[in-house]
């Protein structure tokens, strides 16, 4: 598609209008935790304007933050406003340990968080990843999203909290 070849090929060449050529902006270092806080992508799930191909995570690679992070915006937000690997985010305090599941009687796994799903969307939770064993071993470290990875998130993938896993 056209915004992935013209990201691909470092955002030159060609028509469109809009006269002179912007400078790249500088690269924004990540930020450092500290504080207290946690740095969270705000809103959370977010990816630009042309999918969710492109989102936090995918922005947190080879200099794309520095490279394309001003541009692309989506629900009013671009990666560098958004993405802590790009320097935005949110710094809110981490979540209230109410939102956290305990350990159920007799040892069980639970999915921490509960209802977590990747940051490609909610159709891609921990049921899914349960369904096929290579799911967990190929993609289970990918896709992190509310600051998990399924392997971490998932009972099914050897993540969640409390007695022993499914897998």
């Amino acid at each position: 598609d056209l915004a992935y070849n013209y990201l691909l090929s470092g955002g030159g060449g060609g028509g469109g209008g809009g006269g002179g050529s912007r400078p790249n902006p500088a690269p924004v270092p990540a930020p450092t935790p500290g504080g207290g806080g946690n740095c969270v992508d705000s809103p959370l799930g977010w990816y630009d304007s042309d999918g969710t191909v492109y989102n936090c995570e995918w922005y947190g690679r080879e200099n794309r933050c520095g490279r394309f992070g001003d541009q692309f915006p989506n629900d009013g937000y671009t990666a560098n406003e958004a993405c802590c690997s790009c320097g935005g985010g949110s710094t809110a305090p981490a979540p209230a340990p109410a939102l956290a599941p305990t350990p159920t009687e007799g040892g069980e796994c639970v999915d921490s968080p509960l209802g977590w799903y990747d940051s490609d969307g909610d159709k891609f939770d921990c049921k899914w990843y349960g369904k096929k064993d290579y799911r967990c071993e190929k993609l289970g470290d990918m896709f992190s999203n509310d600051g998990y990875t399924a392997n971490e998130a998932c009972c099914s993938c050897g993540g969640g909290t409390g007695g022993s896993r499914s897998r």
